[in-house]
């Protein structure tokens, strides 16, 4: 099987796809540099592939600034639009596009099943809108799965490595009030059902890639104190993170209720359903 993977500056797309890749299969990297030169030169490259991976945009978890949310946006929207232009364009397009978003989609008050239509209004919503509406523009005989990822919780990539060490060094507490949700899922779930997709050929849509349990920000910071045997002795009030990330801050201090309603409908399993289950294996 061919796999073409559409990254930015993400390690952790390179990751995901090595861990996904079997012995037989072909990964093809196509990078910031490829989309730059359009629809045509894309379709050319992504021509031979049979599942496509859409993991593009540059890391938002820093101060924004105009620039700054001009890249985030466009990495992932304007990115979008060009591949599905490109696969619309195919003699042969691949059997399957894997799309993803984030749960940011949804607004910080009510539960959000993939069903839900209450969204969110500030920039990371309103980007993550735009970008579901590319990929829904495709046309072409190609399945698509959309994947609203929560936190993704890995020993290797991502931003848990590092929560992990201020946890250790006993610096970890809530953010804010802490009513806040962390929606969350294990890298090897989030593995997992990138698999089942695979193998499911009616498998299509919207999924919520999150554990089934729902936490709040307190709630995930005290089972983290627990298993690393630390006590509570800090808490970060929700100014302190707007001074250190401005107008990013919103991605600490405000969250998502989301159940990944469609994957257990459908009978996909969990090998970590629980945040002391995924912490207890990283």
């Amino acid at each position: 099987m061919k796999i073409a993977l559409c990254k930015s500056d993400n390690y952790a797309n390179v990751y995901i796809c090595k861990m996904l890749k079997k012995d037989d299969d072909v990964i093809k990297i196509i990078n910031n540099s490829d989309f730059a030169l359009g629809a045509i030169h894309l379709r050319e490259l992504l021509s031979d592939s049979d599942i496509i991976i859409n993991m593009m945009g540059v890391k938002f978890i820093k101060r924004w600034n105009k620039r700054r949310k001009e890249a985030i946006y466009n990495s992932r929207v304007e990115n979008t639009k060009v591949l599905v232009k490109a696969i619309n364009g195919m003699d042969k397009p691949p059997s399957l596009l894997f799309a993803m978003t984030l749960v940011n989609i949804y607004n910080n008050y009510d539960v959000h099943d993939e069903f839900s239509l209450n969204f969110n209004t500030d920039f990371l919503a309103d980007m993550c809108k735009n970008w579901e509406k590319e990929s829904f523009k495709l046309t072409a005989k190609t399945r698509l799965c959309i994947f609203r990822t929560g936190l993704v919780l890995s020993d290797k990539i991502g931003f848990f490595p590092k929560m992990k060490l201020i946890y250790k060094l006993n610096l970890g507490g809530k953010i804010g009030n802490g009513k806040q949700c962390v929606p969350f899922i294990h890298i090897n779930d989030l593995l997992k059902v990138f698999r089942w997709c695979i193998s499911i050929p009616h498998i299509q849509g919207i999924y919520n890639l999150v554990s089934p349990e729902v936490l709040t920000n307190e709630q995930f910071s005290s089972i983290l104190l627990i298993n690393y045997k630390r006590l509570r002795l800090f808490s970060y009030p929700k100014n302190f993170i707007k001074f250190l990330y401005r107008e990013a801050s919103t991605v600490f201090t405000s969250g998502q209720f989301v159940v990944p309603q469609r994957l257990l409908s459908d009978g996909f399993e969990f090998d970590y359903p629980t945040l002391e289950e995924c912490v207890k294996n990283l």
